[in-house]
């Protein structure tokens, strides 16, 4: 506990506990510019020939997506030793009656405490958590309370290259019926903000991409007015009837500048068959991804 004691301090504030930091742990200064890269699957696959396909695909990609969907990995698993020397965007979800129960504190703290120092790794608790919240799997009141609480045990472990990331549906910047508010624990836990865009994620049947402004605009507007930085934690499209694959790459092109526009840190492509086919296989859209990768390897 002489750690917690050390870099980290608790102020109440009405009925909320907000994590103060110390001066020797203030969060290290993220990466200037964008960094483009791609998620890594482990279904039927293992991490090592995951992470292989995807430099294939794109060249050595500096920054990578990964997926628990339970408790961390530790950093010595497999997965994670495949990623070592990338920056990394990782999520877990547990749920926050588990986190609230502390059950899971020891396993967390080592985990904080152990994450290479060599690496920008934007952590993120139970990613896209709208759906959830709408079933009442929990409220938000236990959301935001299982935020704290894990940003208070990271703290504790006073690693600066850590980040915590909340990440959204796009859905959520575009529709009337949302506020991102809901959803965000406050700028006292949450550094940086990402988000899941695609074209016609639910329309199968689309004919066309989806002009990036159209698709992007909303979230850099949420983003201009708050501040944080912001990155694309998943960004995909089918290959949509008629196309080859060009109209797709010029899409990824437009869609990246605008991105790294608007400061955009970055844009990971979901290179899975999760869901639908989102992959890029074909030679122009993997050419248009690996020029983006390239700008910053």
């Amino acid at each position: 506990m002489l750690a917690a004691a050390l870099c980290c301090a608790l102020v109440l504030s009405g009925a909320t506990w907000l994590v103060v930091r110390s001066q020797s742990c203030q969060p290290a200064d993220l990466p200037d510019g964008t960094s483009y890269g791609a998620n890594i699957s482990t279904a039927g696959i293992t991490a090592e020939a995951s992470m292989a396909q995807v430099d294939e695909a794109f060249g050595r990609v500096p920054i990578v997506r990964t997926f628990d969907p339970g408790m961390p990995l530790p950093w010595d698993a497999p997965r994670n030793q495949t990623v070592t020397g990338r920056d990394v965007v990782t999520s877990f979800r547990p749920m926050p009656q588990e986190v609230l129960s502390g059950s899971f504190d020891e396993t967390f703290r080592a985990w904080f405490e152990q994450a290479p120092s060599d690496q920008t790794i934007y952590w993120s608790y139970i990613h896209e958590p709208e759906p959830l919240l709408d079933e009442g799997r929990f409220t938000q009141e236990q959301y935001f309370a299982a935020w704290e609480h894990l940003a208070e045990i990271a703290q504790s472990a006073c690693r600066t290259n850590l980040h915590a990331t909340l990440i959204l549906t796009e859905f959520t910047a575009s529709s009337p019926d949302r506020d991102y508010r809901d959803y965000d624990p406050g700028p006292e836990i949450i550094e940086v903000i990402a988000w899941d865009p695609y074209n016609g994620v639910f329309d199968p049947d689309r004919t066309f991409y989806q002009d990036p402004k159209s698709l992007l605009g909303p979230v850099v507007d949420i983003m201009e007015a708050d501040g944080r930085p912001w990155g694309i934690a998943e960004v995909g499209s089918r290959l949509v009837a008629g196309d080859d694959g060009q109209r797709r790459a010029q899409w990824l092109t437009e869609l990246g500048g605008y991105a790294e526009t608007h400061d955009a840190r970055f844009v990971l492509y979901f290179q899975s068959t999760r869901g639908a086919n989102w992959r890029l296989d074909d030679p122009s859209s993997r050419r248009a991804w690996s020029e983006k990768v390239a700008e910053r390897r």
